[in-house]
């Protein structure tokens, strides 16, 4: 029933053949399978689109960027601070010039 033709592929299908099959033993896997593709509807992917896709990847990749959405003074006093703690606790000298 699981790789029947209309069920095989489709989560909710197979979620729904696995369980009919479960539940009735006596009917045979094809009996599953043709009750499945009957009455449960088949998983249609949405197509957002290119430019859907093209902002979510954009919006998705600034978040994962180091200080997105930090002004340049709140990063550059959030680098001082790591840089200072650095220093503290490998006694590294404060570099000149």
């Amino acid at each position: 029933a699981l790789g029947a033709e209309g069920v095989k592929g489709d989560g909710g299908r197979m979620a729904a053949a696995l369980d009919l099959a479960t539940k009735s033993p006596a009917m045979t896997g094809e009996d599953v399978a043709a009750f499945v593709v009957a009455n449960v509807a088949a998983f249609k992917p949405v197509d957002a689109g290119a430019e859907v896709y093209e902002k979510s990847r954009l919006a998705a990749a600034g978040l994962a960027q180091p200080g997105a959405g930090k002004s340049a003074a709140a990063s550059q006093e959030a680098a001082n601070r790591i840089l200072a703690n650095y220093r503290a606790s490998t006694g590294a000298p404060a570099r000149q010039g």
